[in-house]
């Protein structure tokens, strides 16, 4: 099975109707959003449906609005996929959503934590006093000697996001960060201004990592799931009581995401999944590590190639089913065990291929049983039955809830 990791959108990556679609098409979606509604005392589909675009670049809606756009997404792939990660990492705000999905933090402490967290943000600094702006094309150091010659002890800018080698974000004064932005468009670099509305991983936002730090010392911490990347060490963190240390530097750090992909891509990860608006962490993934396949959730086309490239557990079972070997002598016997099982998974995939949908947990286990009846039906022996139960997961990445066993069966 290809190692996965799986991404979280930051902040900017929202838009208007973001998730609707799955939203409309599946229950786990619409009650991962109702959740945070009533966590957060507001109607948040509607913030996500209705919203101007000035509205959802306020800091302290769009950040519980990624966060549970993005967990919506990894809950959908979970319950149609059931595919298991190796690696999680979320870019700044993405962090919360990894945490939450990992299951070291809970979705709805999360979401009032994420929210508080885009009020200090906001609060840290006068509206209009700050800004980011993207950086393509151009060293890093060469950005960070223009951001040094630039600041002093009034205004100050800095590289606030590491997002690929010739890619960064920098953050800070208004006046410093248009200084710099003039000094790097003479470089024939290219600049983009992000929506957002407070400067983000640079030292304007202390007071607000003071004032997160009190909240996130409250939350209670669960033990990871699976590992989660640091945005402030670029690692895995080494265990859940670091948490709330890091999360708080993470405010006034640099994201460090070129690292991090590196890193997942030097632990053998292949292939990797964004959750969350838009296909930014998508396309960064492809720019750093252009042998990982990356994919966006929130693009259905890309959503269609994760369907081809992890096969159903019924049309995996067909197939095994019909490529083992018929060791069974007795011609009427092997067509009773063997026939109505094989019809069985057939009428599943029929009835999964017309409703257009994968298979839920019910159909995969009976799928794993008439799989198992046909390999008894054929009298295949228990070591290569248990072989096939692990081609299986090898190939779907699904494994049954405890010993997926042999079974023989008298025909």
């Amino acid at each position: 099975m290809k190692k996965l990791a799986m991404m979280f959108s930051g902040q900017g990556s929202q838009y208007e109707g973001m998730s609707l679609d799955l939203y409309t098409d599946f229950e786990i979606a619409r009650q991962t959003f109702e959740e945070a509604s009533d966590t957060l005392g507001f109607d948040l589909k509607k913030c996500c449906e209705q919203s101007s675009r000035e509205e959802l670049t306020r800091t302290e809606i769009t950040q519980p609005a990624i966060l549970t756009v993005s967990v919506s997404a990894f809950r959908v792939f979970m319950q149609e996929f059931g595919i298991e990660p190796s690696y999680l990492a979320g870019h700044s705000l993405g962090e919360y959503s990894a945490l939450v999905c990992a299951e070291a933090l809970s979705f709805q402490e999360a979401v009032l934590l994420v929210s508080r967290r885009g009020q200090f943000m906001q609060e840290a600094v006068p509206p209009g006093e700050g800004s980011m702006v993207a950086v393509r094309n151009i060293s890093a150091n060469l950005v960070a000697d223009m951001c040094h010659s630039v600041s002093d002890g009034q205004k100050a800018v800095e590289i606030a996001c590491y997002n690929s080698p010739d890619e960064m974000v920098i953050a800070g004064h208004r006046e410093a960060v248009s200084r710099v932005s003039e000094m790097i468009k003479r470089q024939g670099a290219q600049l983009i201004s992000l929506q957002v509305s407070a400067p983000f991983h640079c030292m304007l936002m202390k007071s607000a990592a003071e004032r997160l730090h009190a909240e996130l010392v409250k939350v209670h911490v669960d033990t990871l799931k699976w590992p989660v990347y640091s945005n402030v060490t670029g690692k895995p963190y080494d265990d859940q009581a670091c948490i709330a240390e890091l999360l708080t530097r993470q405010m006034t750090e640099p994201v460090r995401w070129a690292q991090i992909m590196q890193d997942a891509h030097n632990q053998g990860v292949e292939l990797a999944i964004e959750f969350g608006p838009k296909t930014v962490l998508r396309n960064l993934t492809r720019k750093n590590v252009p042998t990982l396949r990356a994919f966006s959730f929130d693009e259905p086309s890309d959503r269609q190639k994760l369907g081809e490239e992890y096969p159903t557990v019924v049309e995996t079972c067909i197939r095994i089913g019909i490529c083992t070997k018929n060791r069974n002598n007795d011609e009427a016997a092997y067509q009773k065990g063997f026939v109505q099982p094989y019809h069985r998974l057939q009428e599943i995939q029929h009835k999964l291929k017309e409703s257009g949908r994968r298979p839920d947990s019910g159909e995969i286990d009976e799928a794993i049983t008439c799989l198992q009846m046909m390999l008894a039906a054929k009298q295949t022996p228990l070591e290569e039955q248990e072989r096939r139960m692990d081609q299986l997961y090898q190939i779907t990445g699904y494994k049954q809830k405890g010993c997926v066993n042999s079974i023989h069966v008298e025909v």
